[in-house]
């Protein structure tokens, strides 16, 4: 076994140091290809997953908008015009609205169109409290001895919900024919 050492020069043994270093390096590569591939398919999972996620956390999203909407609408005080008298002898116009839906904070009252009639502010003490199921009264005075016919009317209620959202109710209208309208200011 000498003599094979001594009958091969240096340069043989570099040779032959140079190969197994090359397997050794190809070796190496195979292994860190399969630990690199194997880390891809794992990032390709997650991936995946990631996706999955950022779907379902839209939906969750949306459905929160959703819910968020319905109780907020369940939360909603609904004022309706009921019925509204006048008093000749007074020359007073009298509206009842009515609170159909939860409680309402009457924050502020506010004429905007009274030609022929005046707001009675002495008769509205705001802000107010009306529960559910309750009405209250806002009352007007004709000016001038007008006919009811001619008595034209815009005036606005600015209102709060329990978590005080905030809505402007319009009421308008001449003679004996008046609408409302409700906004939400939010």
């Amino acid at each position: 076994m000498n003599e094979f050492f001594k009958s091969h020069d240096i340069k043989f043994w570099v040779d032959v140091f140079n190969i197994l270093a090359s397997i050794a390096t190809f070796l190496a590569f195979l292994v860190l290809f399969r630990r690199d591939k194997s880390k891809e398919d794992q990032l390709v999972r997650l991936t995946g997953i990631a996706g999955e996620l950022a779907k379902q956390n839209k939906v969750l999203q949306d459905q929160n908008k959703l819910l968020a909407t319905q109780i907020r609408n369940s939360m909603k005080p609904i004022l309706i015009l009921g019925s509204y008298s006048y008093l000749e002898n007074l020359q007073k116009f009298i509206f009842k609205l009515h609170n159909h839906g939860m409680p309402a904070y009457i924050e502020k009252l506010k004429a905007i169109k009274d030609t022929f009639v005046k707001f009675q502010e002495e008769d509205h003490k705001v802000p107010l409290y009306v529960s559910k199921g309750n009405e209250f009264e806002l009352r007007f005075r004709l000016i001038n001895d007008v006919n009811l016919s001619q008595a034209e009317l815009q005036f606005e209620i600015y209102f709060a919900d329990i978590n005080w959202n905030r809505y402007r109710a319009t009421i308008e209208g001449q003679g004996q024919t008046f609408k409302m309208t409700v906004i939400d200011l939010n």
